[in-house]
This record gives structure tokens, C-alpha cells and sequence, in this order.
């Protein structure tokens, strides 16, 4: 499930403290800017479209993020975020490798096929030609793989596979979670993507097993 900085929460009771009302109103400024980048993507997405969907004012949006990159950047690592607290989860799974292999995909899957991944993703290759955001996009690219790499290995530390094994499925289950969220943004309407997920459970398991050919 997703752990995201700006899911919904029950509104408290009682009255609110500062700080409260402070993440509240971090939590709407970036639900906004994922759904505005969603609609109409990275570029077209503005500081004064994402206040006016938050239901804020511009001045609100500066004190809490200052400018647009801000926001950006804070909505990639709230991706990076999700990603890495359910890689903590699964990597307690016990059991054959399937098994983990299962929960590793199973887990990891709500994530990548949600608004939030996607628009990171957008985020993350609009950056490539800003220079003002690409320094710190690049430090998350590296956070991601370090994290990834050491909840992987810790998912299957008891188990006798070789480092290049664990290399390839790792980045077998990345690329291929990644197609499919994008094929997700492709199509017009929902789909069960249950069958693809199942082959890219027995092509890991194959691959950690040594058994790819």
C-alpha cells in the first residue's frame, strides 16, 4: 500500500496544531501537483494551477515550497519514499523464492501503477534539460538504486545466488514494473495487467534460480 507523504488522512479532532495544519496543507499542494501532471503534464504544470486545485493561495504554495521545482522535486522523492518503505515490508518475507519473489511484485505493483510513480517518472525526464533541478534529481536516481539494491539483497540474503543473478532481476522486475506503468498510462481505460505480472514472476524465479537457459 502506498505510504505517500500526501495520502488522505481523517481529518483530527479537536483543534489542530500548527504543524498539523502546516502538513495538511503540504499534503494538498502535492496531491495537486501529482494530479495536474497527470492531466496535463510536467511542463504545463504550474504553481498557480496547482495552488488553484489545492484550493490555496500562491502566497501559500511559496511559504510552504517556495517555487515549482520544489514541489517537483518533493514529489519524486515521495515516490522514492513509497518504494522504499514497502521494500522494508517485503523484504521480511519468508519462504521459498517464489514466494518472496511474489511479495516482491505483488507489493511493489500498487505503487507503480499509480498517479504518483507516473508523474515522478515525467518529473524525473523533464529533467534532464533543467539545470536548476537536475543536480537533485540525479541525487535521487543514485538514493533509488542504493535503496533498492540493499532492500533486494536483504530479501534474499539466505539464499545461495550469485551477485550478477541478483544484477539481472533486479533490474529485470524494475524495467518491467516500469512497462507496465506506462502501458497503464497508455490506455484509455483500466485493465488487469494479473496475467503480465505472473510471467514477470516466473521470469525472476527462473533468473535467481539459474534457471533462464
Amino acid at each position: 500500500m502506498s505510504r505517500s507523504a500526501f495520502a488522505a488522512r481523517p481529518a483530527p479532532r479537536g483543534r489542530r496544531t500548527q504543524a498539523e495544519r502546516s502538513a495538511e496543507s503540504r499534503s494538498k499542494i502535492l496531491a495537486a501537483a501529482v494530479a495536474c501532471i497527470s492531466e496535463m503534464g510536467a511542463s504545463e504544470t504550474t504553481t498557480h494551477r496547482i495552488a488553484r486545485r489545492a484550493g490555496l493561495t500562491w502566497g501559500a504554495i511559496q511559504h510552504h515550497f517556495g517555487e515549482k521545482n520544489a514541489i517537483l522535486i518533493t514529489v519524486v522523492e515521495s515516490s522514492l519514499d513509497d518504494i522504499v518503505a514497502e521494500l522494508g515490508e517485503i523484504a521480511k518475507v519468508r519462504g521459498s523464492v517464489a514466494d518472496r519473489v511474489h511479495a516482491l511484485v505483488a507489493g511493489l505493483w500498487p505503487h507503480y501503477s499509480g498517479p504518483l510513480y507516473r508523474a515522478g517518472v515525467e518529473i524525473l525526464l523533464s529533467a534532464r534539460g533543467d539545470e536548476s533541478i537536475k543536480a537533485r534529481a540525479n541525487g535521487i536516481r543514485r538514493r533509488a538504486t542504493s535503496e533498492v539494491g540493499r532492500a533486494w539483497s536483504k530479501l534474499f540474503a539466505d539464499f545461495d545466488i550469485a551477485v550478477q543473478r541478483h544484477a539481472t532481476a533486479q533490474r529485470v522486475a524494475l524495467a518491467m514494473l516500469s512497462g507496465f506503468a506506462l502501458e497503464v498510462a497508455m490506455r484509455e481505460h483500466e485493465a488487469d495487467f494479473g496475467t503480465e505480472l505472473a510471467a514477470l514472476e516466473r521470469t525472476l524465479e527462473r533468473i535467481l534460480l539459474g534457471e533462464d537457459g
